[in-house]
């Protein structure tokens, strides 16, 4: 639980995770001079190096950018996030997870086409939860899709471009991804050719693609609820949020079914006990049919953040 978690975390000089020394929001621009600066120099690294090997983006000259899309450049916005995480992958650093998200400058867009993307309803994960908790047979496990943006059937319907600064690329992913004779003005122009974190429509292209594969393995959204899907011939049921899957399911047989499908086109982490989904810790008792819901830490991290 957290406090066992407290107990290891090197986290005396950061009280509340994603917040800074001063209780207010975690930007990288302060990170990186904090008492965690080389974890977060080598997860922002990791972060250039996902969306290159992803083949997310690509560098260009400028002359390759269309004149009628120059208005449109946009620039990177680096996201910060610190959780919790018990695994031994993260043991090194405190049994926290520290990850760094680019997110492109949603102000200097200019997209018009089409741009929404469903997920499930807070009460609709509640009644999921307590279906399954009501139903003998029924177990409950959560997964999620790595990368699930930046996969690279997520063909954008145009490329969008972005504009980096040397300054705040490693040296060390100049010199890999050779983009020494693309820097112009002190800038590296990128292309953009699949979803990114920050692009309006990125939400959506990959949900239409999620839910045609879905859709192959014969799991169909309800007609009448949003994000809640059903096999035609198996009792499975789950919620799907972005890429964050709530799943109700029988037995081992029918969740490996699942599991599967999406493995033939995503990485795929599963969580068998299903007590971590959206943010909430789940409680489960099978025995006593019992599921206690709570946001560990979630009170104290307000209270930081406004005292």
């Amino acid at each position: 639980d957290t406090k066992t978690y407290e107990k290891h975390a090197s986290i005396k000089n950061n009280p509340v995770l994603g917040l800074d020394e001063n209780g207010k929001k975690l930007k990288y621009k302060t990170a990186i001079q904090g008492v965690n600066k080389n974890i977060w120099y080598h997860k922002n690294y990791d972060e250039y190096c996902r969306l290159f090997d992803n083949k997310t983006w690509k560098a260009i000259h400028p002359h390759e950018q269309p004149a009628d899309r120059i208005k449109d450049t946009m620039y990177i916005s680096k996201q910060l996030s610190e959780k919790y995480d018990n695994s031994e992958e993260y043991a090194k650093e405190g049994f926290i997870k520290r990850r760094v998200r680019m997110t492109t400058g949603g102000d200097k867009a200019n997209y018009d086409g089409y741009t929404k993307a469903d997920t499930a309803d807070l009460t609709v994960v509640k009644m999921l939860i307590n279906a399954t908790i009501s139903d003998p047979e029924s177990k409950f496990a959560t997964a999620d899709i790595a990368n699930f943006y930046l996969n690279q059937e997520n063909i954008l319907d145009r490329p969008e471009y972005i504009k980096l600064k040397i300054k705040d690329i490693p040296t060390e992913i100049i010199k890999k991804y050779k983009l020494q004779e693309y820097i112009h003005n002190e800038c590296i122009l990128m292309q953009i050719l699949t979803g990114m974190y920050g692009l309006a429509q990125a939400g959506r292209i990959a949900q239409e693609i999620l839910i045609t594969k879905l859709q192959e393995a014969g799991y169909h959204m309800d007609d009448n609820v949003k994000c809640l899907f059903i096999h035609k011939t198996k009792p499975t049921m789950f919620t799907l949020t972005v890429d964050d899957f709530g799943i109700k399911y029988n037995n081992d047989e029918d969740l490996q079914h699942l599991i599967e499908a999406l493995e033939k086109v995503y990485k795929v982490k599963v969580n068998l006990k299903g007590d971590k989904y959206l943010g909430m810790n789940i409680e489960w008792d099978y025995e006593k049919r019992t599921a206690e819901i709570s946001i560990k830490g979630y009170i104290e991290k307000l209270l930081t953040q406004f005292p």
